[in-house]
């Protein structure tokens, strides 16, 4: 068909005009594609949470590993392999694996998990948890009550099962709390025999950098809450004496 020349040019003139609007980038930014990285399809594997208490329920997840792989997972802890957890599993049909353990009742700073497949390919993380002690100081033997809260750090909301738990004729105990829990610890304002006659004086801190807490208004000071941490461990004195002379905290 014969096409009259400024027609033509007509024409010519609006397929330019589209082509080049198609060609700007939309509003709001210059367009490019979304390219992967390397490392977006290295096998991995982490934990449902960054730290835990002691005897606490993990589960390990991972992906990118080769479909019907064998994946060999071992959790080992950094106090010369006081505790460890060693297990083969089977990556699923989209390269997925999950395991799940419980830790074990004492406290363990530092776990690190190094998962091993059968093609070689290596992948590692790690979780922590903390420790707090308690004592009682001044000669005292005195009941002790610790009530750990699951989901909050100001001792307030869900207590977990098991607690409260009150240690009678007690000098100390130790207790793993997550970093995202707290614990309130409760002492009396007399210990027991054959030291009644002393007097609660005050807590305090005995680390090298006094740790924190908060005393729980309208306890008399004798009732504390301390906030969850990652890892390592916090120590804590309830004080008693014969005297009224306070106790300084520190």
């Amino acid at each position: 068909m014969w096409v009259q020349p400024w027609k033509a040019r007509t024409l010519g003139v609006a397929l330019l005009t589209t082509l080049a609007v198609l060609a700007v980038p939309h509003a709001g930014g210059q367009a490019k594609a979304d390219v992967p990285l390397p490392g977006d399809f290295a096998p991995m594997i982490w934990s449902d949470r960054a730290d835990y208490a002691p005897g606490d329920h993990v589960v390990l997840s991972g992906a990118n590993w080769q479909p019907g792989e064998s994946v060999h997972i071992v959790v080992n802890d950094d106090a010369g392999s006081t505790w460890n957890h060693s297990i083969d599993v089977i990556a699923d049909a989209v390269g997925n694996i999950t395991d799940e353990f419980d830790l074990p009742s004492w406290f363990v700073a530092q776990y690190s998990i190094t998962a091993t497949g059968s093609s070689g390919a290596v992948a590692r993380g790690g979780f922590s948890d903390g420790n707090v002690k308690v004592s009682i100081d001044g000669g005292a033997v005195s009941p002790l009550t610790e009530t750990l809260y699951t989901a909050a750090t100001n001792c307030t909301g869900a207590v977990k099962s098991g607690f409260p738990k009150t240690f009678n004729a007690s000098t100390s105990d130790s207790q793993g709390v997550g970093g995202s829990e707290s614990i309130r610890i409760d002492v009396p304002a007399n210990p027991d025999s054959p030291n009644a006659a002393k007097v609660f004086r005050g807590w305090s801190s005995t680390d090298t950098t006094p740790s924190p807490f908060s005393v729980i208004p309208g306890t008399s000071g004798r009732s504390i809450c301390v906030a969850g941490f990652s890892s390592g461990s916090r120590n804590y004195v309830a004080r008693y004496s014969t005297n009224n002379a306070p106790v300084a905290a520190g």
